[in-house]
């Protein structure tokens, strides 16, 4: 294989590469989240995770009116599934990292509207 070839096929590969890890950004509010290859929306949040659950279910249940169908909270995880007037699921994950500190996941739609989701987050995160 000839050097220019093999330089193209690298450059190639990492490409693909970095478009797999996905991307990031941050919300109104300054929290930084990255968007997953399969579309999640993850953050952390500087709460334990406990009150970022109480927030999240307040704010997809009286905020977004989102009909909850499965909300479940233990001493270390949180997961809420929540459905959308246009009959989309929404789920929203919680994991204890820290005594002060959550790492968080919101998925909304078939196929991943991070727009909805990241709106979602900016709502949770100032609990």
């Amino acid at each position: 294989m000839n050097r220019t070839l093999a330089t193209l096929l690298t450059s190639a590969c990492l490409a693909g590469a970095a478009t797999l890890t996905g991307c990031s950004g941050s919300t109104t509010h300054g929290t930084t989240y990255t968007v997953t290859i399969t579309r999640h929306v993850e953050a952390f949040l500087p709460h334990d995770h406990e009150t970022v659950y109480n927030k999240a279910l307040d704010t997809l249940e009286n905020t977004f009116k989102y009909g909850i169908e499965e909300d479940k909270l233990d001493g270390r995880t949180g997961y809420i599934k929540a459905r959308t007037a246009k009959g989309n699921i929404a789920t929203f994950s919680v994991t204890r990292d820290s005594k002060s500190m959550s790492e968080v996941s919101v998925f909304v739609g078939p196929v991943g509207d991070t727009d909805a989701a990241q709106d979602i987050l900016s709502r949770i995160e100032n609990a």
